[in-house]
């Protein structure tokens, strides 16, 4: 066989198991057939009324909906496309605003922010190392406030211990960020 005709295969196989996972009414490898998704198992099962999606965007648009409504938007936006898109029947409002959040994603947008589901937690505004030295600030800065007769150093080393890292680590965070909050301890005319 050759190598051409062996990517072929492969590609032929990878195609007939997308589209086997997206044939209705059968089992699939993993098992789940459409019974399934009519369940509580999966979260659809617990959308807000109304179910019908023309009713839902009714209320959208004459305000009427309610907070639900509103952070269910993206998953009946996703559902409304998964259904339709066999017939090539999908609206036009809801292949603009996938395409405008896919592209968002493509723009460095992360998935969980621009595609926000109900039961998905929202990324928080900073990266890890900015989330992580901010913890040690609160750290050092709480465990210096409760005994302010130890020593800065102290404080430090036993953030560093806590967090598993090195002192040095743990110092650049909270000196980086110490001029951020002002220290309660201080007056205005102290230095």
């Amino acid at each position: 066989m050759k190598a051409s005709d062996e990517g072929a295969d492969v590609e032929k196989n990878r195609n007939s198991y997308l589209f086997s996972k997206r044939t209705r009414g059968q089992d699939d490898e993993d098992g789940f057939g459409d019974e399934w998704f009519q369940t509580e198992a999966w979260p659809v099962a617990q959308l807000s009324e109304p179910t019908d999606f023309s009713k839902y965007m009714e209320r959208i648009a004459d305000g009427t909906a309610t907070e639900r409504h509103h952070e269910e938007f993206a998953l009946r936006m996703i559902l409304r496309f998964c259904e339709n898109a066999e017939s090539a029947s999908v609206e036009p409002v809801v292949l603009r605003y996938l395409a405008e959040q896919l592209f968002k994603v493509a723009m460095g947008g992360r998935w969980e922010d621009e595609l926000p589901l109900p039961w998905a937690k929202m990324s928080l505004p900073w990266t890890r190392a900015e989330w992580d030295a901010l913890q040690i600030y609160c750290f050092v800065s709480s465990t210096h406030s409760a005994d302010s007769s130890q020593p800065i150093t102290k404080a430090i080393e036993k953030a560093a211990a806590h967090f598993s890292c090195s002192y040095e680590k743990a110092r650049a965070a909270y000196y980086d960020l110490r001029h951020l909050c002002p220290d309660p301890s201080k007056s205005e005319g102290d230095s």
